[in-house]
């Protein structure tokens, strides 16, 4: 095993380690705030620094990885930025679908946890840890690293779908699987198509601030307003994953 291995994966292992003893370190009764941060803080080391570390294990992940940051043109940015906004609708109406169907069937899941703010306070709290610092860190490990290492060995057909389905099972709501893994196949897709993690990472980080934003207004969206965003996001992602993989046909 080169030196470089021996200190990324015993690293990203004692990473792992942290995140799992964190909560231990703040208060049972700790506030709104305490909980942001400690959110943040396993996004990354339970998640993001060991996708990065194991990347950095060889030269040839490395050199990968150093691929991944193409600054995308202003357009796909905006196009990004709007259809992880109307996403946020379109999850919900994908969750209220998928309640009914297994209401029909006599099943009643647990709903998940929710990051609700309270105060303007929270609010900006809430959107300093838990926007782009889980997007970042998500997105390293599973388009980055999951999807970057099966995409190589398979389609990026299975890359995508497997990255996607992980993603969903991490989040650990039966309730809100299929909108989570929506999110990820459109996530994946993003990666395919342009090549690097920073269209994946804004659409990420604004799907969560629009999710909290939604969350502290306690306003319920109408049938009329989610399946305008359908509309929107529709075309918004079409325009958007026109771009092609450099090299790809």
């Amino acid at each position: 095993m080169s030196r470089r291995r021996l200190l990324c994966l015993p690293g990203a292992a004692a990473s792992v380690a942290a995140a799992l003893l964190l909560p231990g370190l703040f208060p049972a009764d700790a506030g709104f705030t305490q909980l942001c941060v400690l959110l943040a803080l396993q996004e990354i080391l339970l998640l993001g620094l060991p996708a990065l570390l194991i990347m950095l294990s060889s030269p040839a992940s490395t050199q990968a990885l150093k691929g991944l940051w193409g600054r995308p043109t202003a357009w796909h940015s905006g196009l990004s930025m709007l259809a992880a906004v109307s996403f946020t609708l379109v999850s919900v109406l994908i969750t209220v679908v998928f309640l009914a169907l297994l209401q029909s069937f006599g099943i009643s899941p647990p709903e998940g946890m929710a990051l609700v703010p309270q105060s303007p306070g929270q609010l900006v709290a809430a959107a300093l840890c838990a926007t782009v610092i889980p997007a970042a860190s998500e997105e390293l490990l599973f388009r980055g690293l999951i999807q970057g290492i099966l995409s190589a060995r398979f389609s990026n057909k299975v890359a995508i779908l497997v990255s996607a389905a992980l993603f969903a099972l991490l989040h650990r709501s039966v309730l809100a699987f299929p909108q989570i893994l929506a999110i990820g196949l459109v996530l994946g897709i993003l990666r395919a198509r342009s090549g690097g993690l920073m269209l994946p990472i804004i659409f990420h980080a604004f799907y969560n601030f629009a999710v909290l934003v939604l969350n502290y207004s306690g306003a319920v969206p109408t049938l009329g307003m989610m399946l305008l965003c359908v509309g929107i996001f529709t075309v918004s992602f079409k325009l958007m994953a026109k771009q092609e993989v450099p090299g790809e046909s």
